[in-house]
């Protein structure tokens, strides 16, 4: 869960779809079910969004996550600030796929930029992934 243009918003794994999901709120509170906005299936090539981290980058929605059918880790990111239609999203990237990678990653803000920590369970290591444009 984040804070998404000023409302609550929430990235999570579908164990009835096997897809990554997303919602936002329309309310800065989200305290009421009619406040929520459609839900949205972000990625579905296979069983992916696992271990999904949620973050604010470049004044839009954008989530690290692990696809588990090819153990790699994955990003994607809205080109809106909400994120609340399918096209404001662009297609997902794989940062990582030197073997099971990304379970859990956790994604955040340095210097303007995404960056995910994750673990690497092929080489038992932790890492870290930083994009500069």
């Amino acid at each position: 869960m984040a804070v998404v243009d000023g409302n609550p918003a929430i990235s999570y794994y579908s164990t009835l779809s096997d897809d990554l999901k997303y919602i936002r709120a329309a309310s800065a509170t989200g305290a009421s079910p009619g406040d929520w906005s459609s839900l949205l299936t972000l990625d579905t090539d296979g069983q992916v969004g696992w271990y999904s981290s949620l973050a604010e980058v470049h004044g839009g929605p954008a989530i690290s996550y692990f696809d588990n059918t090819n153990g790699d880790l994955k990003f994607i990111q809205a080109g809106t600030s909400t994120g609340s239609e399918p096209e404001d999203w662009y297609t997902p990237s794989i940062v990582a796929r030197q073997g099971a990678v990304g379970r859990p990653s956790s994604l955040a803000v340095v210097s303007g930029n995404p960056a995910i920590c994750y673990q690497d369970e092929t080489n038992s290591s932790l890492k870290y992934a930083y994009y500069s444009p």
